[in-house]
């Protein structure tokens, strides 16, 4: 666990703070931008097909940089079915893991990646993702400062090869791992049962470990993936993880997390723990 004051000599870390899922909802939206003026996201990936990006990227500060949250999985997509056919079930929408009685998202997840996604046709792929893309472009007036994937579907290898096919395609987290460039990815999904103490001990965590994998690898900068957000109505036809996102919220405007960000310094994307000369 982080104590109060950073170990001078434990070594030279960077981390990067990115909150994912902008513009689904305005109530998460609002929580984003919240967080966003506080200072500690280093970045904010956001969805093209949701028809909320535009507003969504006016609201962001200048310093946090706006990326796309490639989506394969939620809600109905930016192209017409008919040129996306196999990406989409019978009302239109994507196909999506499916909800589980038991919450268990990493298995609904896997499940997801057995059954569904080797359906998904190549070329189907490629045309929605250069579709949202161009959805971006025209709602922010610049592309993507940097893209990540919903659902993680890069880590499938259909849709990771599909992805290398497009030209001038950005890197991924999977891609980014896989050269170097990132030491790990760390993330944390509060349970409904998570009281404010017990969800801030779990992001603690989090944070020490990303530090951890970046130290061991010489300073290569780790991620750090949020999900923070406010409650609304439109929330819940979205994911399940509804209330656990205010509590994330709190957690990351807190006192104790602001104490852990005041010991480092802020160099664009990155928070930097330490010196590179140690």
């Amino acid at each position: 666990m982080i104590t109060k004051s950073w170990l001078p000599n434990r070594g030279f870390a960077q981390l990067i703070t990115t909150a994912d899922d902008g513009a689904v909802s305005e109530g998460l939206d609002i929580g984003l931008a919240e967080l966003a003026k506080q200072g500690i996201l280093s970045r904010i990936s956001a969805f093209a097909n949701y028809g909320l990006l535009e507003k969504f990227a006016q609201t962001i500060p200048s310093e946090t940089s706006i990326g796309l949250h490639i989506n394969l999985s939620s809600g109905a997509p930016v192209l017409p079915n008919s040129q996306v056919a196999s990406l989409v079930d019978s009302q239109g929408r994507f196909w999506r893991p499916s909800l589980r009685d038991d919450g268990n998202i990493p298995l609904a997840l896997s499940e997801f990646y057995n059954s569904v996604l080797p359906r998904y046709d190549p070329e189907e792929i490629i045309l929605e993702v250069n579709a949202q893309v161009e959805v971006f472009r025209r709602a922010t007036h610049r592309l993507p400062d940097f893209v990540n994937y919903h659902h993680d579907l890069d880590k499938h290898p259909k849709i990771a090869s599909a992805l290398t096919l497009i030209e001038g395609s950005p890197l991924g987290r999977q891609r980014l791992l896989a050269a170097g460039k990132l030491s790990a990815v760390k993330s944390v999904f509060l349970s409904s049962d998570d009281s404010f103490a017990s969800g801030l001990a779990k992001v603690l965590h989090m944070i020490d470990s990303a530090i951890t994998a970046s130290v061991r690898a010489d300073g290569v900068p780790a991620e750090i993936v949020v999900h923070p957000g406010k409650v609304n109505d439109g929330l819940s036809s979205f994911t399940i993880y509804t209330m656990q996102r205010q509590l994330e919220l709190g957690i990351w405007m807190s006192s104790e997390v602001k104490q852990v960000f005041g010991q480092a310094t802020r160099d664009g994307e990155y928070w930097r723990f330490g010196s590179e000369s140690q």
